[in-house]
């Protein structure tokens, strides 16, 4: 009971964070971390908010109400938010995140679900490999439903989708 009643909790607030920003189709928790090559450490963390179009075109923001979208990194954002533009095709999805100048994050990946009929919170997987902003550089990225919740003095980091 205690278990049910605290996925429901969190499904609630996330609701409620995410209906804050009612401009995008669809909204979901985003990471990409670079793991391998000279940006190693470098995480790209927010929400997503994005729609896509008719011909499959994603574009929205990947932004960051709590605290910087980059960890570990060298990089600054203004307004801790960057845009993220790429294609659905199917469950297939392409991202590209600018990061100024000529770097971009490019992710390639699989969604659960398709993303076009997607309409509020995303509540399904997606991720894949990530490469970039530097040559060289590997990490992957995965788009889900998470918080972290305290219970009885110990931190859990829930991750919910639902089927």
């Amino acid at each position: 009971m205690l278990k049910k009643l605290g996925l429901g909790l969190i499904f609630i607030i996330f609701s409620l964070a995410f209906a804050q920003s009612s401009e995008y189709q669809c909204m979901t928790a985003f990471e990409a971390t670079i793991h391998e090559g000279p940006s190693a450490g470098t995480t790209l963390i927010g929400k997503l908010g994005f729609a896509v179009d008719d011909a499959g075109m994603l574009s929205g923001m990947l932004y960051n109400d709590e605290g910087s979208i980059v960890a570990n990194g060298a990089l600054e954002v203004a307004d801790n938010q960057l845009p993220v533009m790429g294609q659905v095709n199917g469950l297939a999805v392409n991202l590209a995140i600018p990061l100024g100048g000529e770097n971009y994050v490019f992710g390639v990946g699989t969604s659960t679900m398709s993303l076009a009929d997607c309409q509020g919170i995303y509540q399904g997987v997606m991720g894949g490999p990530a490469v970039g902003p530097a040559s060289g550089d590997q990490g992957d990225w995965v788009s889900k439903v998470c918080a972290s919740v305290e219970i009885n003095g110990k931190v859990y980091r829930v991750c919910v989708t639902l089927e």
